[in-house]
């Protein structure tokens, strides 16, 4: 998939040495170290410096204890990779990207407003999944500020229906294209975990 993407160049070809990544790991991802793996397999044999490589986890997979997603690397890669985990409430771990169209502030984690390369890894669900906010998803509001996961977060959004599910993922679409992330990698869950 990596090597052939839908619509796209593959990922080697899409990175230089000197990109800073940012590879955004949406919660509850499930066998994500293979994933994170893969994917950094084929940034450095796109030439990237893994030493400019960071791994934003959420605060949630830290706190359910899933441990570090970087086992499947080999140790001396592993190392060289940056373990960044979201705390929505470290002003100083965020960064103004724009304001949205109703004048929102969008706050997201420095690691994404200083990524070249924005790698988004999601788990690909179906529009009626409460919660889903499709996939810009993973990073938003995933990485955002602790306000907007609260206003995202509320039982009005999550249980939201036509218009109001539309406006929702509209939001949340518009901070992709203001990222303008093109890239977006999903995992299809199935038996056995993907």
């Amino acid at each position: 998939s990596l090597a052939e993407p839908r619509g796209y160049q593959p990922l080697e070809r899409c990175v230089v040495r000197s990109d800073r990544v940012a590879m955004a790991l949406e919660a509850g991802v499930t066998r994500s170290g293979e994933i994170v793996a893969a994917i950094v397999g084929c940034l450095v044999a796109g030439g990237v410096d893994a030493e400019l490589i960071g791994l934003l986890r959420s605060g949630d997979d830290a706190e359910a204890g899933l441990g570090d997603p970087r086992p499947w690397l080999p140790s001396e890669l592993a190392s060289r990779i940056r373990l960044v985990t979201h705390d929505p409430n470290d002003r100083d771990k965020l960064a103004y990207m724009a304001a949205t169209d109703r004048g929102d502030a969008i706050l997201l984690n420095r690691e994404i407003a200083d990524a070249d390369v924005l790698l988004p890894i999601g788990c690909c669900h179906r529009r009626a999944v409460a919660g889903h906010f499709g996939i810009h998803g993973a990073v938003f509001p995933q990485f955002a500020d602790s306000r907007s996961q609260i206003r995202f977060r509320s039982p009005a959004t999550l249980g939201a229906r036509g218009y109001h599910k539309k406006k929702v993922l509209e939001a949340v679409g518009e901070v992709g294209w203001l990222l303008g992330n093109a890239l977006s990698i999903q995992v299809i869950p199935g038996p056995g975990g993907c």
